[in-house]
Order: C-alpha cells, then sequence, then structure tokens
C-alpha cells in the first residue's frame, strides 16, 4: 500500500496504460476477442475440456470478469489479492489469460 499519493497515482496509472487498456474501450469488442486466448490456452492444456467447451457452444465470456478485477472479486483476503497483483504486474500482460485458464481447468 502507498503512502505517498503521486506515487499510488502513478503505479494507477502505469497498470491502466500497460495492463487494463483493452478493458478500458468505449466498448467490449477487442475484450471478446481477446477473450478467446482463454480458450486456446484451454484447448493446449486439456483438448478433452476444451471439446466439451466447444461442444456447449461455451464462448469465454465466463472469464470476462477475472481478466478485468484480476479475481480480486473472488478472492476475499487482502493479502491474496495483494500477492495476486503483484504476480500479475509482474507478468507479461497475457499472464492474467493463462490464470484464467488455469483456474477454468482447476473447476474442471
Amino acid at each position: 500500500m502507498f503512502q505517498d499519493d503521486h506515487l499510488a497515482f502513478a503505479v494507477s496509472e502505469r497498470v491502466a496504460l500497460s495492463y487494463l487498456v483493452d478493458f478500458m474501450q468505449k466498448d467490449f469488442e477487442l475484450v471478446c476477442q481477446f477473450m478467446k486466448i482463454v480458450l486456446v490456452i484451454v484447448e493446449a492444456a486439456d483438448p478433452e475440456l476444451h471439446a466439451h467447451l466447444m461442444e456447449a457452444n461455451m464462448e469465454p465470456f465466463f472469464a470476462t470478469s477475472w481478466l478485468i478485477t484480476w479475481f480480486s472479486h473472488d478472492i476475499k483476503r487482502l493479502d491474496d489479492v495483494a500477492r495476486l497483483f503483484d504476480a500479475i504486474m509482474s507478468s507479461p500482460p497475457l499472464y492474467i489469460y493463462y490464470m484464467s485458464a488455469a483456474v477454468s481447468i482447476s473447476y474442471r
């Protein structure tokens, strides 16, 4: 947590412009295209689950809230959210898609 408001703003701006920019557009057209990455990763890691999702005509919209909030709406403990945010921010921007695919597979 930042004690310095200027530092907090700078970090927030950097996160918004680097990691959340796609989700801050006027519509979700780009996000809908990018969400398909989750299914591509699921297909590579678990072809059987992917086949089941395709049979059910499942679109990757189930991952929307995970991608937008970085799972923070599902995690109750602030320490856990902070640790996850640290992992996401210290990884390439596509990391959240891999996390979403991993969660999907774990809920299999």
